[in-house]
């Protein structure tokens, strides 16, 4: 259980996608990974194995907590997709963490 009910199997299904989209996108050591709309952090997972500086977002307050949880190494925060917290085309991370 993760705090959102028992989603073991989806999650696992869900981190495999999220390995994949992060090998296919050819992350690597050293890059800036903005997961958008990140969940529970399965992408940031992958970005960190790969890496990757990771910083996530999302609506969901408790999935937020879950991924900071999970994922310390990386930074999360509450945030509309549509009005993100940095400007565009940037390589630092937002001004403000909730992890």
């Amino acid at each position: 259980m993760n705090g959102l009910g028992d989603h073991a199997p989806v999650e696992a299904q869900l981190q495999r996608a999220a390995d994949r989209a992060i090998e296919l996108a050819q992350v690597r050591a050293g890059e800036y990974l903005l997961d958008v709309c990140c969940g529970t952090g399965n992408a940031a997972a992958a970005g960190l194995a790969a890496g990757a500086s990771v910083t996530g977002i999302d609506l969901d307050e408790r999935a937020i907590q879950i991924a900071c949880e999970r994922l310390p190494a990386a930074a999360f925060e509450v945030a509309d997709a549509l009005r993100l917290p940095f400007a565009d085309d940037s390589s630092t991370r937002p001004s403000r963490s909730s992890g």
